[in-house]
């Protein structure tokens, strides 16, 4: 019995192959974990008599940009696949970590064109995106924890002109007692690390607050490696983006079957 409904994780895109594999597996990770929710619940008294899970939970991915279609068009392409299998309902699930202008306008945007193409014979139900799911923060915190002999805290973001989207940054940095620095807008990673050795906090950890790792993430650990030789005095450790984890797994998909 196929489940009522299916899932399309979007992403915003990156020819990265690092990137490209993560979201591969991430993908692959979510659409196994759904079937076995759906599988005990279905099987739960002859488990043990399928050894392979049925695929009966439908999970595809697609990109906002870098596609050779949009969003709205894999959209619909999606839509027309599984109603074959007589679901109607599709949930979207924007893999975002804060609510810039891809979250707010864009993404939207392209759900409403797509569902005005399909009408009413498929639901779509845009769902919050990833930064807004509570339990991220603890795989944040878990990181820090690891690099508890460190005395300063980092979370460098890609940063958004949307305040909004820096607010939800801030709000993570501060439970987590660190401060913020953006790839993209001020204050950057050299400027945090400097007000920090004035107050001679010389052990740093930073965290990239990034889903995968990509073309940005390589030129920050680049970036850091130059800092760190320019100042062999400060102790500097990295950690890494919150990646294709069964953590991640298992928040995204207890938020996203409620």
């Amino acid at each position: 019995m196929i489940s009522t409904s299916a899932y399309l994780l979007v992403v915003h895109g990156s020819h990265n192959l690092q990137y490209k594999t993560s979201l591969k597996r991430l993908s692959y990770l979510i659409s196994w974990q759904l079937n076995c929710l759906h599988t005990k619940v279905l099987y739960k008294t002859s488990i043990s008599y399928y050894p392979t899970i049925p695929q009966i939970v439908i999970v595809e991915t697609a990109t906002l940009e870098l596609s050779q279609i949009s969003l709205a068009k894999k959209i619909q392409q999606f839509a027309s696949k599984i109603k074959s299998y007589g679901i109607k309902n599709l949930k979207i699930i924007p893999m975002f970590l804060f609510p810039g202008i891809h979250v707010k306008q864009d993404i939207p945007l392209e759900v409403s064109i797509a569902q005005r193409k399909i009408g009413n014979f498929m639901n779509l139900e845009l769902c919050s995106h990833l930064g807004n799911y509570k339990g991220l923060v603890n795989i944040l915190s878990d990181q820090f924890l690891i690099c508890s002999q460190m005395n300063a805290r980092i979370i460098i973001s890609h940063g958004s002109n949307f305040q909004d989207g820096n607010n939800t940054i801030e709000g993570i940095a501060n439970r987590l007692n660190a401060t913020t620095a953006y790839w993209g807008i001020k204050p950057n990673l050299s400027d945090q690390i400097n007000i920090l050795l004035k107050q001679n906090k010389v052990k740093i950890t930073i965290i990239p607050y990034f889903l995968f790792r990509g073309k940005i993430t390589n030129i920050i650990t680049q970036q850091i490696q130059k800092i760190q030789s320019d100042l062999p005095g400060i102790q500097i450790n990295l950690g890494y983006p919150i990646g294709e984890t069964f953590e991640l797994v298992k928040l995204i998909v207890d938020e996203i079957v409620k």
